[in-house]
């Protein structure tokens, strides 16, 4: 009877199923610990948070995939006779997959270098965002101003860039306005601006440049990089009744004509 229970329970089958069970067990655990993890620094943000999710990923990642090894390897796959006889196989899928693998290798530079953090505001495609989620694959980017998600391949993290809490926006004036009534109307603006609640700070940086119609002024606002779309609204409207309230008009692209009479 011991013999027939020994020979069930060393069976390749019975082995399977318990390490299947294994697996199984070990991703609950691991979820179950991301999801404490989770609730305990619910509330923070930046590296640690960006650490613990691609963490949590490669963990099951490995659990995964050792457990499938063990498997074969307990139903009599030669796994290492396998992988030995990838050969040539094994170079036209590295050829095949090198995007992904230039994927994970930024995925790894991003996490070791700190490029960006969970939670923090970035430029992607002239689009500005905050980090919602990360992978060593891809990372995810949600628009500040219609909340949609676009994915970015690692590989292309280059693109992205990373914002600070500094927002300058350029101030069109009539050529004929002095510079005194300009600097004066700025400076109101400022104050109206630097009320707002979520501005920390705005000033007159200076003229920025002289275009065909117009002299820009540009407005130098400090705010959490989050609130940069909401803040950019709520300036440019105080800009409009700001200069409305100062008589000064907006100016727009003009073109002077001038035509010869023929004699």
């Amino acid at each position: 009877m011991i013999e027939i229970l020994q020979k069930i329970v060393t069976a390749p089958t019975i082995i399977s199923v318990l390490l299947v069970v294994c697996v199984i067990i070990l991703c609950i655990l691991l979820q179950r610990l991301k999801e404490r993890y989770k609730r305990r620094h619910g509330e923070e943000q930046g590296g640690r948070e960006t650490a613990a999710r691609v963490t949590f990923g490669v963990l099951k990642f490995l659990i995964l995939f050792i457990g499938c090894l063990t498997i074969l390897q307990v139903n009599g796959v030669n796994v290492s006779g396998m992988f030995a006889g990838l050969g040539i196989a094994s170079a036209i899928v590295g050829l095949a997959l090198q995007d992904f693998l230039k994927d994970i290798i930024m995925g790894v530079n991003i996490l070791s270098d700190h490029f960006f953090s969970m939670g923090e505001c970035v430029e992607y495609n002239g689009r500005e965002g905050v980090i919602v989620g990360m992978t060593l694959k891809t990372t995810k980017i949600g628009d500040l101003d219609d909340f949609s998600v676009t994915t970015v391949c690692n590989r292309n993290i280059s693109e992205i860039r990373r914002l600070g809490d500094r927002l300058d926006i350029d101030v069109p004036l009539p050529y004929g306005v002095s510079v005194e009534k300009a600097a004066e109307a700025l400076e109101k603006i400022s104050e109206t601006v630097k009320a707002f609640p979520d501005v920390t700070g705005c000033g007159l940086a200076g003229t920025e440049s002289f275009e065909s119609s117009a002299i820009l002024y540009r407005l130098r606002i400090t705010c959490e990089a989050k609130k940069r779309a909401d803040v950019r609204h709520a300036a440019n409207r105080a800009i409009q009744e700001g200069l409305r309230d100062a008589g000064i008009a907006i100016p727009f692209n003009q073109l002077d004509v001038h035509f010869d009479r023929a004699e």
